[in-house]
């Protein structure tokens, strides 16, 4: 996949489970 479509998206593979919350508005 392209890393454009999981830096926004924030895929659980690209973010290591971060998610999509997360990659998009870091919040704690």
């Amino acid at each position: 996949p392209t890393p454009a479509r999981l830096t926004r998206r924030g895929s659980a593979s690209s973010d290591s489970g971060a998610g999509p919350r997360r990659t998009c508005r870091p919040r704690p």
